[in-house]
């Protein structure tokens, strides 16, 4: 882990000296989904981390589970039956669930050395005008 901080901005590598015992270190693999099929069965339907879990690096995990929940709810009250309610909601939510979770993976991709620096911050703020659009 201490070798893994060089090179960080100057704030996180300073963390790298308090880091004492390696067995008080915690790895978990960061981990993703997108459910590119459909997000219900029958009279089931599902939303959040169960269709669109996302990398830690856009803070946006609950704020699109409560996306979800409004847009199926305004769907159920529009439509004549649940299935119909279900697909439009999919509809409604999948590239901008898709676009977070694929921004939150590039972060992360980035951060672990897997693929190219990228502006993190440009990439926030990007994600800040997208989700700033009206569900």
């Amino acid at each position: 882990m201490r070798e893994r901080l060089n090179g960080s901005p100057p704030a996180i590598s300073a963390l790298s000296s308090k880091i004492t015992a390696d067995e008080s270190v915690v790895y978990r693999p960061l981990e993703w989904l997108l459910l590119n099929g459909p997000w219900h069965k029958g009279r089931v339907v599902l939303l959040g981390d169960a269709v669109h879990c996302t990398t830690p690096h856009l803070g946006q995990g609950a704020g699109l589970a409560i996306e979800d929940s409004l847009v199926l709810a305004d769907e159920l009250s529009r439509a004549s039956e649940p299935q119909q309610a279900f697909e439009v909601y999919h509809r409604r939510r999948f590239e901008r669930c898709r676009y977070v979770v694929d921004t939150s993976v590039a972060i992360c991709n980035s951060q672990l050395g897997r693929r190219p620096p990228v502006d993190q911050a440009q990439l926030s703020r990007e994600m800040l005008e997208v989700t700033g659009q009206p569900i």
